[in-house]
């Protein structure tokens, strides 16, 4: 079987060539003969006895070279997806070209691991594992070994009962309202925290009296507690009640006797309507609403009344808010 495969003739070449059409086309590479002294008969022999004992060995290449020197040495230089090996050829048989197919068949087989040779048996399995021994039966006056201590699980982490994940709101309110037949500007500032869909926090403010005439200034400062109820999308509606202090002060001119308390008190609630607008963290968000005080608050200077605080306010805001 050796010689055979080593000097199969000229005509089992071509029938092993039809019989493995598809592999052969697969393995379609490059082989490179570089001996000006072998015939051109020669050359094509070799090369067809190359690719006919590769195919039939079950051998792969990329490229094979062969090259002869001055001094009649002939080197095999061979790539597979393994590597590249450059082997001299040795002279064993009547005929160099035996040779040659014998040394590029050897460079292959060098280069394939050892696990992934062509023909190298599987492994044999694993011997199964052997069964467990008993435990040695205690002597019967021993007292049984304590259990091992187990740890105690981690206590798992349950979810908010209400599913939502917790937000806090930051926002400036610039503020206009009707004091009766007197203007006010002012702003609120605060803070809620809770969901997108109730939320509660405090929050103060302070309002300028704009109408008043120059004879005292007319202030109001306050703080207020909060809830905030937002409607589902795509409505978006907030709806806001608050409960709060509020204190007027008045600041009389040098020369004005003010009849009244420089400091009136009473107690407020706030209802309001609003839109938020959301672009990313912030919003912007339209209010509409009106305050009611427990008290008429009345500011008399000079024996006159002259501005008198109602018992309910309009009010039109424009709020920032900042989420996060």
């Amino acid at each position: 079987m050796r010689a055979m495969r080593k000097k199969p003739p000229f005509a089992a070449i071509a029938l092993c060539s039809g019989l493995f059409p598809v592999s052969a086309r697969a393995a379609d590479y490059p082989i490179k003969v570089d001996c000006p002294a072998w015939r051109a008969d020669a050359a094509a022999q070799v090369e067809a006895r190359i690719r006919t004992t590769l195919l039939v060995e079950g051998l792969a290449a990329r490229q094979i070279s062969i090259s002869c020197a001055a001094d009649d040495a002939v080197s095999v230089s061979v790539e597979s997806e393994h590597g590249s090996l450059l082997l001299p050829v040795a002279r064993r048989a009547e005929r160099i070209e035996d040779d040659v197919v014998s040394s590029v068949e050897a460079a292959l087989r060098q280069l394939i691991p050892p696990a992934a040779e062509p023909g190298t048996p599987e492994p044999a399995p694993p011997n199964a594992p052997e069964p467990p021994t008993a435990p040695p039966t205690p002597p019967p006056n021993a007292s049984p070994a304590p259990p091992p201590n187990k740890p105690t699980p981690a206590p798992k982490s349950e979810p908010d009962s209400s599913g939502a994940a917790t937000l806090t709101e930051l926002y400036v309110t610039p503020t206009g309202e009707l004091w009766g037949s007197t203007k006010a500007l002012g702003a609120d500032a605060g803070m809620n925290v809770g969901s997108e869909r109730l939320s509660y926090g405090l929050a103060l403010f302070g309002r300028v009296g704009l109408d008043e005439p120059s004879s005292f200034d007319l202030r109001e400062w306050g703080a207020a507690v909060r809830l905030a109820l937002t409607l589902p999308r795509p409505t978006g509606v907030r709806l806001t009640l608050g409960i709060g202090a509020s204190l007027l002060v008045t600041s009389p001119a040098a020369n004005v006797v003010a009849e009244s308390s420089t400091l009136l008190s009473a107690a407020s609630l706030d209802v309001k309507v609003s839109r938020p607008f959301w672009f990313g963290a912030f919003a912007l968000s339209p209010e509409l609403g009106a305050r009611l005080f427990s008290a008429r608050r009345n500011v008399v200077v000079d024996q006159h009344e002259q501005v008198a605080l109602p018992l309910a306010v309009p009010q039109i805001a424009l709020s920032l808010i900042y989420k996060r």
